[in-house]
């Protein structure tokens, strides 16, 4: 991570406009707390929400509820959710990689953020910040002047787009047209410098104080009678969640309790049947470093696949926030944080593997060694880590300047 000085920030009064990966509502991760960063400093931002990067299934039912809910109402579906920040559920037509369909979509879409430009004052000219590297955003380009475009790359959507190559290729595009380029982790970036030399490695961080400050939080109710040690896990339920780990842990150890808190984004048919494992549901923001707290071990068991080698697990960071063991599956970027931080992680390759590091990290917990987990987690802290975003984005601002 580069530590340079901060010199110079982006102007407080440019107005933002991001094109968000998820929804404002999903899970608070980077999205939210960039952009909710950005307007407390000034900025006024519009988020927009999810356009995606496939047609919407049966998974969609409820945001697609949501969105046509809101459809007819103009208000309803830009509406302002914290001082200087509004956010945006487009209503378009769902057919991501239809040119003709794309094109309509990317125009409807630039005339919504016109609009709110000339109300939110701050000039015609935002900053564009995506987290999509779709055809619908290089349409929407097309039709927006802009100070600056950022392309903030966390994930590798190739391997869950059902066209790849389109997506490869209008990434490629979004990459040779950025002035910043940020990457989540190292495969990333690397994939990046192929289009641009200007990307800098920003990991999602941590709201280290919150976490840290968590042990003066009482426990939550319905943690407190479950019996210890437990093992837990916050996140999405998703594909790349190896539930077949934590069955087999489960199985051979039915006095722990393994939590799973996060919204079911997969079937979880696997754990159903397990007495011991509590599947708690997707929590707010302000609970989770509480129920984080409860754990005696925090795990990140990813299945190995293309899209998970390029993932950055942020939930690393709140674990260690609190100086929790960690174990997790050999994710690159884990490996590489094992590298930095003097193998803080315990690393599991099968199920047998994951069983026998939980019970080891266990016992790993002399202060030494959790004042070091909870100094590495401050590393990654969100307030130095968006300063220095706002620094990159200030020289950037600086160098367009100087070429117009």
């Amino acid at each position: 991570m580069n530590t340079r000085p901060l010199e110079m920030e982006a102007p407080a009064d440019l107005p933002v406009v991001c094109f968000s990966s998820i929804d404002w509502s999903f899970n608070r991760q980077g999205h939210q707390e960039i952009m909710s960063a950005l307007a407390r400093a000034g900025h006024p931002v519009l988020f927009i929400e999810n356009t995606g990067i496939r047609t919407p299934g049966w998974r969609d039912a409820g945001r697609l509820r949501d969105r046509l809910r809101r459809g007819g109402n103009r208000r309803s579906r830009l509406r302002r959710v914290e001082d200087r920040l509004w956010v945006h559920s487009p209503l378009l037509v769902p057919s991501p990689y239809q040119p003709a369909i794309t094109a309509w979509n990317g125009r409807h879409l630039a005339r919504t953020i016109a609009a709110w430009l000339l109300s939110a004052g701050g000039g015609n000219r935002p900053i564009v910040w995506s987290f999509l590297p779709t055809p619908l955003i290089q349409s929407t380009l097309r039709h927006l002047s802009r100070r600056l475009l950022i392309y903030y790359c966390i994930a590798d959507f190739e391997q869950i787009s059902p066209r790849p190559a389109v997506i490869r290729r209008s990434e490629s595009a979004l990459l040779t047209a950025c002035d910043l380029v940020f990457a989540q982790g190292r495969a990333l970036a690397d994939r990046c410098r192929v289009h641009n030399r200007s990307v800098e490695i920003f990991p999602f961080g941590v709201r280290y104080d919150d976490y840290a400050q968590a042990a003066n939080r009482p426990e939550p109710a319905q943690i407190a009678g479950l019996p210890r040690p437990r093992i837990g896990y916050i996140g999405g339920l998703h594909r790349h969640l190896d539930i077949d780990w934590i069955a087999h842990a489960a199985v051979h150890r039915p006095a722990w309790s393994f939590l799973l808190v996060g919204p079911e984004l997969a079937p979880m048919t696997a754990l159903r049947h397990l007495p011991n494992v509590h599947r708690l549901g997707p929590r707010r923001p302000e609970e989770l470093p509480a129920i984080a707290r409860s754990f005696d071990v925090g795990v990140i068991p990813y299945r190995l696949t293309g899209y998970t080698r390029t993932v950055y697990p942020t939930k690393l960071h709140e674990y260690h926030a609190l100086g929790k063991p960690v174990v997790a599956s050999p994710l690159p970027e884990v490996l590489a944080y094992n590298a930095d931080f003097n193998g803080l992680v315990q690393i599991a390759e099968n199920p047998a593997g994951f069983l026998q590091a939980i019970e080891q990290a266990r016992t790993l917990t002399d202060p030494e060694t959790v004042r070091r987990r909870q100094e590495a987690a401050r590393t990654h802290d969100w307030g130095t880590r968006i300063a220095q975003m706002r620094q990159r984005m200030g020289e950037a601002l600086e160098r367009t300047a100087v070429r117009c």
